[in-house]
Order: C-alpha cells, then structure tokens, then sequence
C-alpha cells in the first residue's frame, strides 16, 4: 500500500533547484538585450498571482562597496541594500491557449527597463513583487569602448528535458568560469509547442539554472523560432525588436554589433529593406558583424531555409562575418562561402542547435560542410571571443559529470536492465487497475526489458507496432527492500517517444507527455533514446516505508508521436546511489575551434 506522502513527493518534488511559483513570489527571472546592452536590460519575471506593486531594486557594484563601508544608506528594515529601484512597465497575464483554459494553471508577467546604466559595470539586482524579495543576482552592462568580450550562442532547447537541464547547468558553470562572459544569444526553438503556457512555464522555471553559483545572470537576446508562434514569445521578452516582428540589432561595443532576424515571418519586403540599412550602417565600422536566426541557410540537416535568396546576397554584398543559426539538431561550421563556393572572404556559418533537443545525425556529405569545416552530433554551446586582432570561437559540449547517461562505476541495481516484465500491446487497459500489485497479469505477454522497434537495440521486438498503434504497458515487481539502503533511487531510462512511470499505483516521472494518459494522453512530443535519462525518486529508506512490505509494481506506459513513427524504445531500470562528481566547465569536449582575423586582415 501506498501512502498520500509520495503522491505529494511525486507530484510536487520539493528539491527542484529553482524557485516554486507560489502567490507573488518573483520566480523564472530573465534579463533581454536589444538595442543598447551598455546602458538598457529589460528585467522580466513571473509571478503566480497578479498581485499590485511590481519592481527591482538595482545598484552598481561600486555603490554597494560603499555600502559596505557604512557610507551609503539602506531601509529602515534592513531588507533592501539597494538604493535605485524601478518599477515595472509592463504586466499581464500569460495567454493560455484554448486547450488548457481550466486544465493548466495561468501566471503573471513583469517587466521592468532599466535604462540610464554605466558601461561596463556589474549591476547586483533583487525583484520585488508585494513585499516578496528575489535572490539577489547580478549583470554586466556591455562595454562602451572597444573592449575584448566572450558570448554563447546555441539554440533548440525545446525538448529533451534532462538534457536541457544539464545544458543549462553547465551554461551556468561557464558564467562563472568565465568573467568576460557578457550575454547569451538563443538561436530559437526555446519549447516544443510556442502557444501553450505549459510548456514555457516548465523551460523558464529551468532556465534559472543558467543563473551562476555566484548570482550571475547572463543577458539574452532572444530569436524567434518555427516552435514559438503567438503571443507568448513576446509576452515572455517583452517584444525585442516589436511585437510579432522580432527582427533588430544589438551592438554591444563600437566594434562588435549582431543582427537578430525571424525566419518565421516574409524574409523579403520590410525585414530585407531593414537589414540592408543596418548592414550599411554597421559596415564598414565594425570590426566583428555577425548575425543569427533560426532556420539554417547552409543546413547540416534540412533543407535551405526559405530566406536565404533574400539575405544571402546582402550578407555577401556587405561582408558579414558569421551568420549564427539553429534548428537543425546537430553540430556544424561551414567552410566560408560566397558566391556558393568556398571562399577565404566568405560567410562561416555556425552552429544548428544542441540545447537539450535529441540531436540528429548530420548530411555530412555536403560540400559547404568539408574541411576546413566540420559537423558532427551531440548537445553543444558555441562560447565566442571577440579580440581587437582576433575572433575565436569554440563548439563545446558537456564535461564528463554532465554528461547525460548512467555511469557503470558507483551504482547499484536495484531492478537490473535485464529484467523480465508483462507487457501489453496493441489495446489500452480497462483501467486504472494495471498498476497496481493486485491486478491480474497472466493474460499479458512476458518479455525482457527493453521494447522497441526500428533501432536494432531492442530486447523485446515490438515488430506489429508501426502503423497499428502508439501505446505500449509495461510492469514488473520489485522488492521495496532491495532500495531501502539506497541514498537515493532513480529511475534510469531509455525512450522514445514519450512515458509515464507509476510506482506503487502513483506516478513518479513523466517526459514527452504533456497531460493525460493511455488513449486521453495530450502532447506527446518527438523524442529519441540516447544514453540512459535520470528522474531522482528520493532516499530509499523513506521510499521503502511508503511502499510498505510486500511486493510493489513499476509500471510504465509508452507512446510514440505518430503511429508511423519510424522507431520506438522503452527499457527502464532502478539504481542508485550514482557517482557524484564535480562538474569542471575546464573539461568540457571541444567539438571544434575556428579562429578569424579582421577583414582588414584577410
């Protein structure tokens, strides 16, 4: 028998390493560049009521050491050392989309501009909403000289939660590696379905995890992808560059300036007129012009983006350096093109999107992709250093204790990657009945772990599925005793597309699955199995005693996105403790470096 306690751990973890959207409490804090990062940032946050007063208090650094030494004031109360607050501009409510009014919970939007900054100074910041204080955090205004600066740019971090997760970690292990790190360009594609608040609310709460050990907030400048259609997108920014339009330049010192474009609306009429005046404006005064968007012009898996005879001739005509972009799910560089061909003076472009979405294998065949250019497949940033004499840029990925997977050394079974279970396929249980330890299996199917079909790694071949149905059960019983000396249980799993796991009658995980489950499951998005994909389930002592003695059952229910989906997998598995190791951003894999020398130079 279970007990209410783990439905309540199950639903609502108490260790999410962010902060939980409850009445005014300012949570899922971001910061937005556009046109003048050294004197402007847009501070945006959510709150779960409306609520009335809305601000940040805000304060450069050299302030605050006068603070520290007795000759600034503070509040009577001592709760607010910051002495410059403004008020928010803009708040409103998130737009749901029809399908989730009176199914999902709607919040609140906040944004304050800050303007009138110092160049090239830490800013420490806290959010107020009613009374109730963020963390404290802080930023750095870009400089106004022409200074030496680092910048991330990557893209697609719409699925793969895990992934995005551990991606965003690591963002934040870089901010404080590297103290020249000023902002963070997004290629696109933040979330799987742009219209419904659901899946954004669960990206931004995640996305405090960018945030730095030490408080650091990287700015970003945001692009709209082909996944974030309506309202939201600028609900969630505040409209960079206007609403619905999304297209504007940020120069972030006199010799650097980016161009963000939108794929998603006409590449030619006012967006192409647009961009051909601000690359007559920016050349030849910069030294480093780049650009980025979403849909790949020189793709390493897609076709050509619809834009490319629209900008590609302006591009050229006005020397730009680097074009950034996103949505192809893999890793790549082109050799530099013009006239397409490879060309000393041509355009590099860079990237495809490695954020956390499953990453796919690259037509590496193509020429623009031949050496000196590179592509390849894995969860990536691309870190760029902008110098007086030399750009710099680097594709990196994850260091090793990131990494997603199980790791063989330091963990234990406790329900093996081998084990048998019943399995039912091709019908929908009667009821909810299945998961339980009471239910009547001797009418299903027997098999080893790992179903599936398509990819030739599965244990139990699911070989009538494609095109018959898109629903497989699985459980099995596990012995509560085996997890009770563990620290902590996890389950490790292998999947595609979606799943929901129940342990003792209960769900515990889910992914790829928005709302529901069996034949009412709602949201099922695209997923490939990788490395084995970790959901902490809590110490196995306290798991262990709300189970109870006796047997328990796992049970497990996979969906595939489509029913002519070419493959298929769900092989799950018990374990714990796993090896804790620090994560060192010194280790991280470099995929590729590419150095460029002023066009004056070349």
């Amino acid at each position: 028998m279970i007990t209410a306690a783990l439905l309540i751990l199950a639903t609502c973890p108490i260790d999410d390493p962010w902060t939980r959207l409850e009445g005014t409490q300012p949570a899922q804090w971001r910061l937005v560049w556009t046109s003048d990062p050294a004197h402007e940032v847009t501070v945006s946050w959510t709150t779960l009521e409306a609520g009335n007063s809305h601000r940040v208090h805000f304060q450069p650094m050299e302030e605050l050491r006068e603070f520290a030494q007795g000759h600034a004031p503070t509040r009577a109360d001592g709760e607010e050392r910051h002495a410059r607050e403004v008020a928010a501009h803009r708040s409103g409510a998130y737009t749901l989309d029809p399908t989730e009014i009176g199914e999902v919970t709607g919040a609140f939007y906040h944004h304050a501009r800050l303007t009138g900054l110092q160049a090239s100074t830490t800013y420490w910041f806290r959010i107020e909403s009613d009374g109730l204080l963020s963390p404290e955090l802080h930023f750095q205004t870009s400089p106004a000289e022409d200074h030496a600066f680092k910048m991330l740019h990557g893209g697609d971090s719409r699925t793969g939660i895990q992934e995005r997760q551990r991606m965003n970690r690591f963002i934040g292990l870089l901010v404080d590696e590297h103290p020249d790190l000023i902002t963070f360009a997004h290629g696109g594609d933040f979330i799987a379905n742009g219209r419904l608040w659901g899946h954004w609310q669960r990206w931004l709460s995640q996305n405090e995890l960018t945030t730095s050990a030490a408080g650091r907030v990287l700015p970003m400048i945001p692009t709209r992808g082909n996944h974030e259609p309506g309202p939201l997108f600028d609900e969630i920014f505040d409209d960079p560059g206007g609403a619905g339009l999304n297209y504007y330049s940020t120069d972030i010192t006199p010799a650097v300036s980016l161009i963000t474009l939108n794929t998603e609306i006409s590449a030619a009429g006012d967006q192409a007129v647009w961009l051909e005046s601000e690359l007559a404006r920016l050349r030849p005064e910069r030294r480093w012009l780049l650009t980025q968007y979403h849909r790949a012009i020189y793709p390493a898996v897609k076709d050509p983006a619809s834009a490319k005879s629209h900008w590609v001739p302006l591009f050229e005509e006005y020397n730009l350096d680097i074009a950034l972009e996103a949505d192809g799910h893999s890793v790549k560089r082109t050799v530099p093109i013009r006239e397409e061909a490879q060309d000393p003076s041509g355009v590099t472009y860079i990237g495809e999107g490695g954020l956390g979405v499953p990453q796919r294998a690259p037509k590496s065949e193509r020429w623009f992709l031949q050496e000196p250019g590179m592509s390849g497949k894995a969860h990536h940033v691309v870190l760029l250093h902008f110098g007086p004499v030399e750009f710099h840029s680097r594709i990196v990925s994850l260091p090793e204790p990131l990494l997603s997977g199980v790791k063989a050394t330091g963990e234990e079974p406790g329900l093996p990657a081998d084990a048998t279970w019943r399995y039912l396929a091709g019908a929908d249980p009667a009821d909810e009945a299945w998961r339980g330890a009471d239910f009547d299996e001797s009418n299903w199917d027997e098999g080893v772990a790992g179903f599936g079909y398509g990819d030739e790694d599965d244990a139990t071949v699911l070989s009538g599925m494609q095109g018959e149905f898109s629903r497989v059960y699985i459980r099995t019983l596990i012995d509560p005793a085996l997890v009770a000396e563990f620290e902590e249980v996890q389950l490790a799993i292998r999947y595609d597309d979606g799943f929901i796991a129940y342990l003792g009658g209960v769900e515990i995980a889910r992914a790829a699955i928005e709302s529901g489950c069996g034949p009412s499951a709602e949201g099922v998005t695209s997923h490939e199995a990788g490395d084995w994909e970790v959901f902490p389930l809590g110490g196995g002592a306290e798991l262990a005693a709300r189970l109870g003695p006796g047997p328990a059952v796992l049970a497990l229910e996979g969906h595939n996105c489509s029913l002519t989906s070419s493959d298929f997998t769900l092989h799950a598995r018990l374990i714990g403790p796993t090896k804790d190791l620090p994560a060192d951003p010194k280790q991280a894999l470099i995929l590729d470096e590419f150095r460029l020398r002023p066009r004056s130079e070349r």
